[in-house]
């Protein structure tokens, strides 16, 4: 999963794991309201632009990508996949869940933006010498594999994670918490913009090496972060938030992040030693095109969270149950397309090395409908005030993942990978729908009344653009 795929989901709409999700009763009743101070109100027009920013993000990652891969070859693109994972895990594990936390304070008025901020940083400060010893041992035992240089700038990232990445995040969920959607889509953006523009120059100039694509990402992290901080407030050392209640209520959320981490990632973290880069590199190539069917679900998940209610006597015509279905349908034909031009595009956009990696790219095609369907679902269910039935969901496919993955990998390389994430998407989607239809949520089967939709949102797009070029 990139990394707006991870932050979507961690703090629109924030997770609220506690006794009374566990219990199956609503928390926060409130969750899913709109902030009075919202700078964009249009939740429609809010996913657009979201949906936009998530595939100009995702344009520049396939960009680079693509030169990675025709530069280094499926090794080499292997390397960039292991260092872009463990940048990612991370970015989730040692942030504490605070970014949702922070998200859900500003939302509710609770703390300033600069007392939220001031609050990350002093907990990235005092959460350093732990992650810099992590990171060095990483360095040490896990990062043979790759050139020296390109090892301590990949423990760079690890390491700076609460005192860089911690305030980025914490901006990111202020400026979601807030609604600022044009501030977020650049957000959204910068970290693979940055990264391409600083990868390609080097490549211009023929002093690219996978050490200086890592060093990429650190230029991507660090103007992220600044980003973040002039949108929202700079950090100080003085008048932060409390840390106990963000810590209380993001280690809470925590387990779900984590667990949605795992399953989508493991199997990236696991082909590296069970079998090599190369066949990392060529999975990965499957995995980045696998993410693109999703982008259409979060812009569903987003449009739909703030109108989402309890009305499961209304059948297939209540909102969490529509939100459900378009998300499967819109996953689902942009997966279809993919996975019938793959055979053909990825041999001539990555090269004839990457011929290994058509098959598995299809089956992850296929993973990516349960997966959209599961981000919806989610989403559904924090907002009706049950972030349980999600965690509930990723623990279960977490399982299926981590049992699966060791028996199938070293049998079967990366075709068993691609398998086991089909068969862990598929359960963790069904478990969340399961527990949602325990509270009236039915109906989630795509049907014609579904494509009129879809038909209908297309052309009036088109007949806006047109309009506007027009006028």
């Amino acid at each position: 999963m990139s990394e707006s795929a991870l932050s979507l989901d961690q703090s629109v709409p924030t997770q609220l794991a506690d006794r009374h999700a566990r219990d199956g009763k609503p928390e926060h009743p409130e969750v899913g309201s709109v902030n009075s101070g919202n700078k964009e109100s249009s939740p429609s027009g809010g996913a657009a632009t979201l949906a936009l920013a998530s595939y100009l993000a995702q344009a520049t990652r396939f960009g680079l990508s693509v030169l990675v891969a025709q530069v280094f070859g499926p090794a080499g693109r292997g390397a960039v996949a292991l260092i872009s994972v463990l940048d990612e895990a991370s970015t989730t594990l040692f942030t504490a869940g605070v970014p949702p936390a922070a998200g859900y304070h500003a939302k509710t008025g609770k703390d300033s933006d600069a007392a939220l901020m001031s609050a990350a940083l002093r907990f990235g400060l005092l959460a350093f010498p732990v992650t810099a010893a992590i990171a060095v041992a990483i360095g040490f035992l896990g990062l043979g594999s790759l050139e020296p240089a390109a090892r301590w700038f990949t423990v760079l990232l690890i390491a700076w994670t609460g005192i860089v990445n911690l305030p980025s995040l914490v901006a990111m969920s202020i400026m979601q918490a807030h609604r600022d959607l044009r501030s977020l889509a650049i957000y959204n953006m910068l970290f693979g913009m940055v990264t391409l523009i600083v990868v390609a120059a080097l490549f211009l100039f023929g002093h690219l090496s996978i050490a200086w694509v890592a060093a990429g990402f650190v230029a991507g992290r660090l103007a992220t972060a600044i980003y973040g901080a002039a949108k929202t407030a700079l950090p100080r050392l003085r008048g932060t938030a409390t840390l106990r209640p963000l810590l209380h209520y993001g280690l809470r959320a925590l387990p779900g992040t984590t667990g949605m981490l795992l399953n989508n990632r493991l199997d990236q973290l696991l082909i590296a030693p069970l079998v090599d880069l190369r066949a990392l590199g060529l999975y990965a190539v499957g995995a980045g095109t696998s993410f693109l069917p999703t982008v259409l679900a979060m812009s569903v998940a987003s449009s739909a969270f703030s109108s989402i209610t309890h009305d499961g006597h209304l059948g297939r015509r209540g909102k969490a149950s529509m939100a459900i279905r378009r998300g499967l349908m819109v996953s689902g034909l942009s997966a279809v397309a993919l996975a019938f031009l793959s055979p053909l595009l990825i041999p001539l956009v990555y090269g004839a090395a990457f011929k290994g990696a058509v098959v598995p790219t299809i089956v992850l095609l296929l993973s990516s409908v349960p997966w959209g369907g599961q981000i919806v679902a989610r989403q559904c269910a924090n907002a009706l005030g049950y972030p349980g039935f999600g965690s509930a969901g990723e623990v279960t496919g977490l399982l299926v993942t981590g049992v699966g993955l060791l028996i199938f990998v070293p049998m079967y390389g990366i075709l068993g990978a691609a398998v086991v994430s089909l068969a862990a998407y598929s359960v963790r989607f069904a478990v969340t729908v399961v527990l949602l239809k325990g509270k009236g949520v039915t109906g989630i089967i795509p049907g014609r009344d579904d494509l009129v939709w879809l038909w209908h949102r297309v052309t009036n797009s088109l007949r806006r653009r047109v309009h506007v070029r027009c006028g």
